[in-house]
Order: structure tokens, then sequence, then C-alpha cells
């Protein structure tokens, strides 16, 4: 009987690791010294890993078949039947679909505008399925999230003061000419702010977490890490982001129950509006901290009694359905159609109802809104377009690009994940996320480290429930 070798084992977990890392880290950080461009480069750098890792372990499993050894691909592909997986496959499957049906064929594979076409929705499942096959949970992912965040914080401090480091703003110009010079908000190695709020919105429930599940020094770590995190989020002054970390952070309150889980908890929670406060003193804002203060009363009511989560839990999970229902309800009714990111929803649901079931093909929206934001700028004596080419929320994009068919799918990936996933803490990152995208855009730099989060989750699923 011929016993696996070690190095078999470890071939494919390392391949998995390093693309990990490489995602989490590389990409993240990658800065093509331009604004202008820097989604189209981090596109390229994604798709490049992408396949270069993806040729790796063909490659790996090749070589060891043809030398005669057991390799990992058949028990990879067994892991695949999980209710996600399938999920996401249908997803994928609408998603071709749509593209094979569109009218922008051209422009559907790659994207128009954002890059998030068909090339990069293949790219986001076979990086969650070639996670699930060879990868594993390790607290050193989480560790990997730390010097992308140090990297920006120290990066958002220059850009806030007016600097330009690595002459990411076009000559002459810097962070406060956003709006006058320019139609958007940079900051950090992201580039658009909804973006760097996005990935923060993963962060920071992802530190919480594990500033709680930690000891020693690791916790101490993922303290510290805090402050530079939530001080960005707030310095972004992005909703979407916020109310996605607030989210998660709740329900992270529902599922603390030694008191030393909740004493680390309380600390997480103080650091967090500590950095708030800071960020709303320098940008000389004082009437969100009402609300602040609100959610912190909220916190606090979760913990006064022992029954609390029976009644807050299904509460908040009432309200947040009742919220998505009244979304709706108020973009059809809404004569408002000036307002900005509600005229644009309105725009999506018309697209929608002009291709109901498979969309106008995925990343098109740009080709499919029907008006563009105009004003005029007297610093430049010019009028400035924006052109729109995305949603603004994530959903109504996929409802728009891809049709109900795809969302359907997306959702139904969305609620096996977390029913699959709901004992391990990666779901807090995911829930945020989630929440987050549903008020804001999301870019290749983001949606692969959220795909990987959820492989990972679907590891970290699996070894609980074996144990």
């Amino acid at each position: 009987m011929r016993i696996r070798a070690k190095n078999e084992v470890l071939f494919f977990e390392k391949a998995t690791e390093i693309y990990i890392y490489f995602i989490i880290i590389v990409l993240s950080i990658f800065c093509y010294p331009s604004y202008s461009n820097i989604t189209e480069w981090k596109f390229k750098l994604f798709f490049l890993s992408t396949v270069i890792y993806a040729a790796v372990l063909l490659i790996g499993n090749l070589e060891l078949y043809l030398v005669g050894n057991k390799t990992d691909l058949l028990t990879g592909i067994k892991k695949l039947k999980q209710m996600p997986m399938v999920a996401l496959g249908l997803y994928l499957l609408f998603c071709f679909v749509s593209f094979l049906l569109s009218e922008h064929k051209s422009l559907s594979f790659t994207g128009a505008g954002k890059f998030d076409g068909l090339a990069s929705i293949l790219l986001y499942v076979f990086a969650f399925a070639a996670i699930i096959c060879f990868g594993r949970f390790k607290i050193e992912y989480a560790f990997s999230f730390i010097p992308v965040i140090f990297l920006n914080f120290i990066l958002v401090i220059a850009q806030f003061f007016g600097g330009n480091p690595f002459g990411l703003y076009p000559e002459g110009m810097d962070y406060h000419d956003a709006f006058v010079l320019y139609s958007n908000e940079f900051l950090g190695t992201f580039g658009n702010v909804d973006i760097l709020s996005a990935f923060l919105s993963m962060s920071i429930p992802l530190f919480t977490a594990l500033a709680i599940r930690s000891e020693g020094k690791s916790r101490l770590l993922f303290f510290v890490s805090l402050f530079p995190a939530s001080f960005m989020l707030f310095i972004c002054k992005v909703y979407s982001g916020m109310v996605g970390t607030a989210a998660a952070i709740i329900l992270l309150a529902f599922f603390i129950g030694e008191k030393k889980e909740f004493r680390s908890f309380m600390i997480s929670l103080a650091i967090i509006v500590s950095a708030a406060s800071f960020a709303l003193f320098m940008l000389d804002i004082f009437s969100i901290t009402a609300s602040i203060s609100v959610f912190i009363l909220f916190i606090g009511l979760c913990f006064v009694k022992r029954f609390t989560r029976n009644v807050f839990l299904p509460l908040f999970l009432t309200a947040s359905a009742l919220s998505v229902i009244f979304f709706f309800l108020m973009i059809l009714n809404s004569e408002n159609s000036d307002s900005g990111r509600l005229r644009i929803w309105k725009d999506a649901l018309r697209i929608f109802i002009e291709h109901p079931i498979f969309g106008s093909g995925p990343g098109t929206f740009i080709e499919e809104v029907s008006f563009q934001f105009e004003r005029y700028s007297e610093e430049l004596d010019i009028m400035i377009k924006s052109s729109i080419d995305c949603a603004h929320n994530v959903y109504l994009n996929i409802l728009a690009s891809t049709g109900i068919a795809s969302l359907s799918a997306f959702v139904f990936f969305i609620i096996s994940l977390i029913k699959g996933s709901h004992k391990s803490f990666l779901i807090f990152p995911i829930v945020s996320f989630l929440v987050c995208s549903f008020f804001s855009f999301v870019v290749c730099s983001v949606s692969a480290v959220f795909y990987i989060i959820c492989g990972l989750a679907v590891c970290d699923k699996t070894i609980i429930n074996q144990k």
C-alpha cells in the first residue's frame, strides 16, 4: 500500500497559500502611479496572477499524474458539491448566458468602466472553488490585512494634509481638489474612497472578531490595527462602509458569551469609537456623533439580559428585511429623480425591466444607462461630465446587467454561505461586505478578497463540523 508523500499534500496548499497572500497584500497595495487608470491595472494584475495560479495547479496535478502519483484534483472536486459552490456555479452559468445574449458582447467580456465583466466573474468563481479544493484557514491570512491597513493609513494621513506620495494625483492636485478639479475622492492604494471603504468594512469586523478570539500578542496586534482601520473608514466619509461595519459588529454582539469575550468586545468598540471621534474632529464634523451614541446604546442594550438574543436579533433581522422592501418602494415611488444615487437606481430598474431574465450583459451598465451627470467648474471654466459605469448597488447592478436569473443564484449563494458558515468568525466580514455592497460598488481589488474570505469560511466551517 502506497503512503502518500508529504510534499504531495503541501504543494497544492502552498500554491494556494501564496495566491491568497498575493491577492490580499500585493493586489491591495499595488498602485499604478496614476489614479486615472488604477482599476484597469489592478484588474490586469488580478487576471495575470489568477491565470498563473491556475496554470501552477494544472501543471502540478499533471506532473504528479504522469509520474504515477495520486493528485489532489479528484479529492478537491468532491468538495465542490457543497451548496455555496453549486449556487455560485449557477450564477456563473447565468452570467455566461447573459454574455452570449448581450448586444454589447465586445465590451461584456472585460466589462466597460469597472472591469466587472464575465472575465472577472469567472476569476472570482475559480478563486472561490480553488480555495475550497486546496485551501484551509490560517490566522496568518488575517495578519496579512495588517500591513495593507498601516501602509494605507500612512498614505491617507499624508494625502489628507496635502501630500501626493508616489505621484498618485495629477501634478498640481491633491486630495482636497476632489469635486473641484476632478469628480471623485481618492485615497490610499485603492483609488476611489468607496473601494477603500469596502476593504475597511471587511477588515474592521475581522480584527474585532479575532481580538475577541485570540490570545496574547495576536490579540494586542488586532486591537492596535483597529484604530488606523476605523480612522480611515470615517475619513473616507462613505456611509455604506460605516453601515456595513456597524451591521457586522451588531451581529457579532449576539455571539458573545463569556465575560472575557465581552471585555474584549467593549475594548474593540472603544477603539473604534475613539478612532471615529478623531477622524470626525479632523473633518470638523460633529453631527454624526449623535448616531454613534445611538449605536453604542443599542450595543449596550444587547447585554442587559440574557434573553436579548431572542428579542433583539429577530427585531434586527425584521428591520433589515423591511428596509430592503422600503428601499425598492422608495426607488419606484420617488419623484425626486435628480438626487444622485436614487436617479441611478431608478435607471437600473428601467434596464432590468427592458432585460428582465438575463440583463444587458456583464459589465455593460455604462452602455445602457440613459444619462450622465454634469456640473460647471468655475475654477476650470468648463463643464465636467461624469459617466455612470455602475448602479452603485451591487445587487441592482447584477439585476440590470445579468438579470433576475443570476441575482437569484447570487442570493442563493449568500444564503447557503451564511447558513453553512455561521460557525466561522469569517461570517462577520462577509456580512459587512454584503451590507456595504447594498449602497456602493466594488471592483476586483476588493471583490477578489471577498471571494477568498468566502472560500476560507467554507473551509473553516468544514473543519468545525469535523471536530
